[in-house]
């Protein structure tokens, strides 16, 4: 396996591969290669860990920050038959030790993930509320 966090590293397969294991999540599960081109260009980082011999994403995540005082974590998953051998940690940690200089750090997730977030150290919020307004934009 190896571990990529560098846009120019991404290949047009690998692209095409991220597409797959998005298609997978119900958050993400509408993205095509153009919007998984943008996203990868516009984020302020991301972790990808591909079997290298297959060209095939088995994990990502990605964040947006400011690079200084705010960072919001996104989109970490892991293809179904690799969870549970590590490698969500290891892209959340890749992705928390490049962030060291950045003061506060969020994510959100579903409650059937809080205790692997707790276990990396992540606290939940009990003095906040997620607001949103989702647009149709088809």
């Amino acid at each position: 396996m190896k571990l990529i966090n560098k846009k120019e590293q991404v290949t047009p397969v690998l692209i095409k591969s991220l597409v797959e294991l998005f298609s997978h999540e119900y958050w993400t599960d509408k993205r095509t290669i153009d919007d998984v081109k943008h996203l990868l260009e516009h984020s302020y980082s991301f972790v990808m860990i591909v079997d290298e011999e297959e060209q095939e994403v088995l994990g990502f995540g990605r964040t947006l920050s400011d690079g200084y005082h705010a960072m919001m974590i996104y989109d970490v998953i892991v293809k179904n038959e690799y969870r549970k051998q590590g490698i969500g940690q290891k892209i959340v940690q890749t992705i928390l030790d490049d962030a060291k200089k950045i003061e506060i750090i969020d994510l959100l997730c579903k409650d059937y993930n809080l205790q692997f977030y707790e276990k990396i150290g992540f606290q939940k919020e009990q003095t906040l509320n997620v607001m949103r307004i989702k647009q149709d934009l088809k």
